[in-house]
């Protein structure tokens, strides 16, 4: 996966097909993408995608998903890791849904 912030492997907001970084913000919904194509990847048996998508998702998770708000996440970070806002809004959740989804049905233990 490409354009990955170096410091801490999560994919940025906006990078144009040079490579040249236009918002080097972190947004949730491509972290959540990012272990699912990991897991299409294990289910074509490469090798290190499963350790691949389990550590992406303990990234999500400590990144992302670790709030003061039960249940809630962090939308978007800048490059300081602030967040940018103090909103979750509902489109996040599909997101999130769908990567927790697709690891308990490769996963299901």
């Amino acid at each position: 996966m490409r354009f990955r912030d170096p410091k801490s492997g999560f994919l940025l907001e906006e990078v144009n097909r040079q490579g040249v970084i236009r918002k080097h913000n972190l947004r949730i919904w491509p972290q959540t993408e990012m272990p699912k194509a990991w897991m299409v990847e294990a289910e074509l048996r490469v090798p290190g995608a499963a350790d691949n998508a389990a550590t992406t998702m303990q990234m999500l998770a400590s990144r992302f998903l670790d709030t003061p708000h039960a249940g809630g996440w962090t939308e978007i970070f800048d490059a300081q890791w602030r967040p940018i806002t103090r909103t979750m809004p509902a489109t996040a959740l599909y997101h999130v849904l769908g990567t927790a989804a697709e690891a308990h049905r490769l996963w299901p233990s």
